[in-house]
């Protein structure tokens, strides 16, 4: 491995400068005049080829200091330059971004950007510990991983939605799956209470009653209907969604709002089924994720992303959503 010394101060220089970068992307918001025309074609083809040059400046980077001698002052300095160039068209991308295009496809950009300029960090910090390092191979690595992402992003605020949607339908998916298997085990880790030999210390207040085990699955019945909700809803984006006005961007953006308000609800509502089972925190729960599927329902009946034969679906969640919440309210009762 080549020695680094010399040009330590160089990279630490650098990777400050990236610190300040991230923090300024982070908290920085487009001053672009979203009055001007946006030539979406024109854009992503501009981002791709700045995308290229960030792998191929990173790329220099770390295969000059991957072998003996290392680079003179000078070359390191260049070096750094054109790494420091291609990382500021980069944010420049993600300014020159118009709100208009969907505030939904920003932060997707945002977060990726920001995920790439993390690992051009981790690259720079990797060659000032020793150079040609398997650890700043790695980092190389995930370098080129990150950037090579670009084919995936989401090119519109469709796109953009889309994923959201996609993110939270897997958390429900997850959070039901979780529930249902702590139903078969009744709430108990076996290889837990194995290892801590803590089965003869469990309490009444760490299992379920029967009543409660009632409880759960009816409250199972309403995170089920919003599963439902949530796969009818990707459907009709996809069918529907455009992107053909600032309403429709907007109403997307509005949806990614549901979704990401959604999402802690469904989480806490995992939370407060476990034992010991406070009724009064279930209940607060429970009413919020009817209130919330409601909101978002109504809210899909009224914009562009359905049309009049959605409405039967809707109309039809909307009874199973007051359906499920009356019973879980009902068994509450029997529990308290």
């Amino acid at each position: 491995m080549a020695s680094c010394g010399d040009h330590v101060n160089v990279l630490c220089n650098f990777k400050d400068n990236l610190q300040l970068v991230l923090e300024q992307i982070r908290d920085g918001e487009s001053k672009r005049d979203d009055k001007h025309v946006f030539n979406e074609s024109e854009y992503w083809k501009n981002v791709a080829i700045v995308f290229k040059v960030v792998h191929m400046e990173a790329t220099k980077l770390s295969m000059v200091f991957s072998t003996s001698p290392p680079p003179s002052q000078t070359e390191c300095e260049a070096l750094i330059s054109g790494l420091e160039k291609s990382v500021l068209a980069l944010v420049s991308s993600y300014y020159s971004l118009p709100k208009t295009q969907g505030m939904t496809l920003r932060k997707e950009i945002q977060k990726n950007i920001q995920q790439i300029i993390e690992r051009i960090q981790n690259l720079v910090e990797s060659v000032t510990k020793a150079c040609g390092s398997a650890e700043q191979l790695q980092s190389t690595g995930q370098v080129w991983e990150e950037i090579d992402r670009f084919d995936e992003l989401p090119k519109d605020n469709k796109q953009a939605t889309l994923l959201v949607l996609q993110q939270t339908v897997e958390l429900v998916k997850d959070a039901c799956q979780e529930i249902e298997q702590a139903l078969e085990t009744e709430g108990d880790d076996d290889v837990l209470n194995e290892l801590l030999d803590m089965s003869e210390l469990r309490s009444n207040e760490d299992t379920w009653s029967e009543g409660e085990k009632n409880l759960i699955t009816i409250s199972l019945g309403l995170i089920k209907t919003v599963k439902s909700a949530l796969k009818k809803t990707k459907e009709a984006v996809k069918t529907n969604g455009n992107c053909n006005s600032e309403t429709n961007i907007i109403q997307l953006d509005d949806l990614a709002d549901f979704m990401k308000k959604l999402s802690p609800i469904i989480d806490d509502m995992t939370i407060v089924l476990y034992p010991p089972v406070v009724s009064s925190s279930v209940r607060s729960k429970v009413e919020s994720l009817g209130s919330s599927l409601s909101n978002m329902l109504l809210f899909l009946k009224n914009s562009h992303l359905t049309v009049v034969a959605d409405e039967k679906w809707i109309e039809f969640l909307l009874k199973a959503k007051q359906h499920n919440v009356d019973k879980v309210i009902e068994a509450l009762e029997e529990v308290s």
